[in-house]
């Protein structure tokens, strides 16, 4: 059962006296920890403000994070973009966090499930606030061999450069990788193309954010996505503990180092013993089980029916 917070800026929010930025919508029987924690993960900088003809340009984020909520750790899809004025007039974004249990978390990886046809993350918010039906969502199953990552090809001249991503998650979890990128390209792809070179336990260990800016308190990401020019992208050299920065916007990168990984990138053609000597054990514990929902902030509201009409889904990644 997938959980779903929405979080914009409206006249009127879900609890009792919110106004402005506040969450709108929540699956009912969320626990009001968890709830307070994605309300923290929605942070946004746009590029462009919103009386700038480029507004439209702001990159959105596509996130995975893990939470830990009353000692338990939750996987988190996260998409954040520009949603243009707010009842205000005023610059408004829409945050949309979905909780994907640990039975529901397909093998391909978390950003393939944010690619995959069955819309799980919404572009945009309608209507007024509502507590959510628990059914309203189904995470999409399925897997990913490794392949040759042609979307790496594309941008970057050689595929081999996201086995230095993957390379560097198995050898250092802990030590951020960073990617530099001019606006109007598609991180998602290749995020996907990286993790996809992983072993299929250690997929949902990866924290990413393809538009990073700041780290929100207590988590972690291991790959930074940066724009080209912004304070984080500024702070990459020294924060970039793997050794690993990836910079696309340069004329040329010429050929990744070759190891394991950069050779499983460049032919598609998986290496089992790749993995034998480097993976963290801790990393490929499994998931423990989620507790009983507990008692929400909004569990006195009735979810909305099933013929409902429910939050427009996001266009395919």
């Amino acid at each position: 059962m997938a959980l779903e917070l929405f979080y914009t800026s409206a006249p009127r929010g879900l609890r009792r006296g919110s106004v402005g930025f506040c969450t709108v919508a929540v699956t009912q029987g969320m626990p009001e920890p968890m709830i307070q924690r994605l309300e923290t993960l929605g942070g946004y900088r746009p590029l462009f403000d919103l009386g700038d003809g480029r507004a439209v340009k702001n990159p959105p984020v596509f996130a995975h994070w893990r939470i830990n909520v009353g000692g338990r750790i939750y996987s988190v899809l996260s998409h954040v973009c520009f949603a243009g004025a707010d009842y205000r007039g005023r610059f408004n974004k829409l945050a949309h966090h979905v909780v994907v249990e640990p039975h529901e978390q397909a093998r391909a990886g978390p950003a393939w499930v944010m690619m995959a046809e069955q819309n799980v993350l919404a572009r945009t918010w309608e209507g007024e606030p509502r507590v959510l039906r628990q059914d309203r969502i189904q995470v999409p199953a399925g897997n990913r061999p490794p392949s040759i990552c042609r979307a790496w090809a594309d941008v970057a001249g050689d595929p081999g450069w996201a086995g230095m991503l993957a390379q560097a998650f198995v050898l250092d979890s802990s030590r951020p990788a960073y990617v530099i990128y001019e606006p109007g390209m598609e991180l998602l792809p290749l995020i996907d193309e990286a993790v996809s070179l992983l072993p299929e336990r250690m997929r949902w260990h990866v924290t990413f954010n393809t538009y990073f800016d700041t780290l929100p308190a207590g988590l972690d990401c291991t790959w930074r996505c940066c724009v080209r020019g912004s304070k984080a992208a500024q702070m990459a050299n020294s924060c970039a503990t793997s050794g690993v920065l990836i910079n696309l916007t340069a004329p040329s990168l010429g050929h990744a180092p070759d190891n394991k990984y950069v050779e499983m990138a460049r032919t598609g053609r998986s290496d089992d013993s790749a993995c034998e000597d480097l993976e963290p054990q801790e990393m490929i514990a499994p998931m423990p089980a989620a507790p009983a929902p507990a008692a929400a902030a909004f569990a006195d509201l009735a979810p909305e029916p099933a013929d409902a009409g429910a939050p427009e889904e996001a266009e395919p990644a």
